[in-house]
């Protein structure tokens, strides 16, 4: 916000700036310094955030060795947080979330399915140690949208709301 509020000399420059800095400088509270991950959060849920972890590399809160950590266990555990090149928020090892807000079941919707969306930024941290890894993950991702068409989320034998815009977007981004 502190970037595009210069860019387009908005007010409140400086109220974005300040709130960006107390963010960096208190995001490591969320760091499993086991994983290298964050937490998604510091009581429910205190699980291995596969999305926020990557987002936040992607937009520049990480340090080069956070940075590196995130994109080392997104390689070593695609296998795991991938299918089709859609990507889960959760690691493997975790089939759901520990608390919801609205109850569904595990292995759909945001509760274990695999997303496009991410890709946006996954795609990139993964990029910076493998780019073949990278590369195979969109073109997996294509595969999967030519084939099965392009949904909200997927899981085996599972797919939520067709023809959905954000994971075409997140994926065509990539292909330019």
């Amino acid at each position: 916000m502190e970037k595009l509020c210069r860019k387009y000399n908005c007010e409140n420059t400086d109220i974005y700036k300040t709130r960006s800095e107390k963010i960096q400088k208190s995001i490591i509270k969320l760091m499993d310094k086991k994983s290298g991950m964050f937490w998604a959060a510091d009581m429910d849920c205190k699980q291995i955030d596969i999305w926020g972890s990557a987002y936040a590399v992607n937009i520049g809160i990480t340090n080069v060795e956070q940075s590196k950590r995130i994109s080392e266990y997104l390689i070593h555990n695609a296998d795991q947080i991938v299918l089709n090149g859609q990507i889960r928020h959760l690691p493997g090892s975790d089939s759901g979330w520990n608390n919801l807000f609205l109850s569904c079941e595990e292995g759909t919707y945001q509760n274990g399915a695999f997303w496009a969306t991410p890709l946006a930024w996954v795609v990139p941290v993964i990029a910076q140690q493998n780019f073949p890894l990278a590369k195979k993950i969109l073109q997996n991702a294509i595969d999967d949208f030519q084939k099965n068409g392009i949904n909200e989320c997927i899981n085996i034998d599972y797919n939520k709301v067709p023809n959905y815009v954000v994971s075409a977007t997140n994926v065509y981004c990539h292909t330019r």
